[in-house]
């Protein structure tokens, strides 16, 4: 069984897909120019899975596009149209996600983490997890978490 903490982390990111799929589903068609066909919506709703099972060496984007049969140009467009940023945005809150996690859950250092994430240093890291928490991996690990999260 999860504990509390994970399981909150994970409705929370529950919720956000539903959420997305829910405003994605009532936007008109036309008012999205050049949407991807309902296969490549399908392909590039896999990406974030994707990127997560690889996520310590994501794939480029143009490997990405030929391993979903389009072009480059199509999934980041159509990417940023279905999730709201960019792929590798995307990516790396789902990163910092998962660090958050390991800082809770866990007693590894924060650089152990940071190289399990994929980050490939402890200050790009700490700065990027500061900037998405607001606060540094330590004072979170500390704080247990954020109230109100």
């Amino acid at each position: 069984d999860y504990p509390n903490r994970v399981k909150r982390l994970f409705f929370e990111n529950a919720f956000r897909e539903v959420l997305l799929e829910f405003v994605v589903c009532r936007l008109p068609k036309n008012e999205m120019p050049d949407s991807p066909d309902e296969f490549e919506t399908e392909q590039i709703k896999s990406v974030p899975g994707i990127l997560m099972e690889r996520f310590d060496s994501p794939p480029s984007i143009p490997e990405l596009a030929r391993e979903l049969s389009m072009s480059a140009t199509k999934l980041k467009q159509g990417f940023k149209k279905i999730f709201g940023k960019p792929i590798y945005a995307c990516h790396r809150d789902a990163c910092l996600e998962r660090a958050a996690a390991m800082l809770l859950d866990t007693n590894m250092h924060a650089f152990e983490i940071a190289a399990k994430v994929g980050y490939s240093g402890n200050g790009n890291f700490a700065n990027a997890f500061k900037k998405r928490y607001g606060v540094s991996p330590i004072q979170y690990r500390q704080q247990g978490g954020l109230s109100g999260v």
